[in-house]
């Protein structure tokens, strides 16, 4: 069989670094660079996958206690998307 490495998992939202400007959110962190080099994101299940991991992270927790807004732009290394809550 082929080996398969395992994918990060989530890990803390307070160990991530959180920049702010104008409506564009800036995220970046040792757990979340790992995990951003893991997900295919052309693939619609590892997406889903990725959203959970953020989810039960608590990041987007953290995001909305600091102000995020519907519309606003996550930028995660270079991949962006609008937050929806």
């Amino acid at each position: 069989p082929e080996y398969v490495a395992p994918v990060v998992e989530a890990g803390d939202p307070n160990a991530l670094e959180i920049e702010h400007y104008g409506n564009t959110w800036l995220i970046t962190g040792t757990w979340l660079e790992r995990l951003i080099l893991d997900i295919n994101f052309d693939d619609y299940e590892a997406r889903n996958y990725f959203d959970l991991l953020l989810r039960r992270s608590g990041l987007f927790d953290r995001l909305e206690a600091m102000g995020i807004a519907d519309g606003d732009t996550v930028d995660i290394y270079d991949m962006q998307f609008e937050y929806q809550r």
